[in-house]
């Protein structure tokens, strides 16, 4: 673990190169660092070489890691490799596995939309919103998908939520509408 965290350190200080060498060393030691694994994964994505990310993590992953933030970056990874399903599937795992990180569960809920799971994005969204009430964003999303779901009820809810939370005027007005519009 020494030299993960002194790869830490180096990518805190913006030697990114210096990093990777320890990150891969770190590796090289224990290939079950999850830390080390996301960290370079992240490394090599920012950077184009998706492919090796995908790679790395991957190795991680075999050699029994099993941190959640090791599932995030190599759902990332995937997403970037436009496989969406197993996206999801490592996106899925990170939120078990930190069911208190917003992040997995935002990442979990777009590849589900995209994948044209929409039951199934409007329920993570719902978890979402049970870690963070107060994303106007995310209620929006959720509405419109309830919406595009035929579940008026659902919409309704999350459009009456979003009201709350909406400082535009403009806004505030067009979600009034909607929700009027929606019988509520």
């Amino acid at each position: 673990m020494p030299v993960a965290n002194a790869a830490g350190c180096l990518l805190e200080l913006g030697r990114r190169a210096e990093a990777e060498k320890e990150y891969r060393r770190a590796l090289t030691l224990d290939p079950t660092q999850d830390e080390a694994a996301a960290n370079l994964g992240r490394l090599l994505r920012e950077r184009g070489q998706t492919e090796e990310a995908s790679k790395v993590l991957d190795g991680a992953v075999a050699a029994g890691s099993h941190g959640e933030q090791l599932f995030e970056e190599r759902g990332n990874a995937l997403a970037d490799l436009g496989r969406l399903a197993d996206a999801l599937r490592d996106y899925r795992e990170s939120a078990r596995r930190n069911p208190l990180d917003p992040v997995p569960l935002e990442n979990a809920a777009r590849a589900a939309y995209r994948l044209g799971k929409a039951r199934e994005a409007a329920q993570l969204y719902e978890r979402l919103l049970q870690i963070q009430p107060n994303r106007l964003d995310a209620w929006k999303t959720a509405g419109a998908i309830y919406l595009e779901l035929g579940d008026g009820e659902g919409a309704t809810r999350c459009f009456r939520r979003a009201f709350t939370l909406e400082i535009d005027p403009a806004e505030k007005e067009k979600l009034a509408a909607l929700i009027r519009e929606l019988g509520g």
